[in-house]
């Protein structure tokens, strides 16, 4: 079935792939990923028409971005097991893929890497920070950073992930994983060539809690004192549910 559906979303690329000269075309297999209780994640296709051969295709995609807070534990008074340190990066995107059809390291230098803001480095360096650190450098909590994100999907590298036939038709596939941010996503998709990017498309993406976990979700960001309250007697019931159980139990 998967099999069928892509060649269908390749046919439909190559009915309307452009002409010499025009803008690179990008479509997405989604755009409106709705997220309910029993959401375990998707795969996501990038796919579309080349206006010209040769050269790479990047497909970059941003999360919504936030500020993240990395701690680090150590000893305190020798036997404490604590948080000493914590650093801060503003504006991070919450998911990150960057998939490719080679190595990107085989095609782009660091400089480029840098100029066109893709890849681990360019994150690192165009990362704004907020701390003090004396034990780690902003390297650490940086990589520790992506170290989680990747744990968890929410960072991926895949090179050679993009594949390109007749030198025109691309795709790709990635993951969006059940704890993918709610919020717009954007999705980059250049092509690479001579040393530059000579054409460059960009889709939006949206990521959205439906159905009773967006109440709970819309409550707790915007009435957090109900939310609160809400949470408190739902444990007080749980509680005295339990309670009546096991007394009942006890009781025979």
């Amino acid at each position: 079935m998967r099999k069928l559906w892509t060649s269908l979303l390749l046919a439909l690329a190559v009915a309307f792939a452009p002409a010499a000269g025009a803008a690179l075309v990008t479509d997405l297999s989604d755009t409106h990923i709705k997220v309910s209780y029993h959401y375990q994640g998707e795969n996501l296709l990038v796919f579309g028409s080349l206006p010209e051969k040769g050269g790479h295709v990047i497909v970059e995609v941003r999360g919504p971005e936030k500020s993240r807070t990395i701690q680090r534990k150590g000893k305190v008074m020798g036997f404490l097991w604590m948080n000493v340190e914590d650093l801060t990066v503003k504006d991070f995107p919450g998911y990150y893929a960057l998939l490719s059809d080679a190595p990107i390291e085989s095609f782009l230098t660091p400089e480029e890497r840098n100029r066109l803001d893709v890849g681990h480095d360019a994150l690192f360096n165009s990362a704004e920070y907020h701390g003090e650190t004396a034990k780690a450098g902003p390297r650490d909590y940086f990589d520790g950073l992506l170290k989680y994100m990747g744990d968890h999907g929410l960072y991926q590298e895949k090179p050679n992930a993009v594949t390109i036939k007749r030198g025109a038709l691309f795709r790709a596939e990635l993951r969006m994983p059940s704890r993918a941010p709610v919020g717009d996503y954007q999705v980059v998709v250049r092509q690479w060539k001579d040393g530059q990017v000579i054409h460059r498309d960009t889709q939006g993406l949206s990521v959205a809690k439906t159905g009773i976990e967006k109440w709970l979700y819309d409550m707790a960001f915007e009435h957090p004192a109900w939310y609160g309250l809400m949470a408190v007697l739902v444990a007080l019931f749980a509680g005295w549910f339990v309670g009546i159980i096991t007394r009942g139990e006890a009781e025979h």
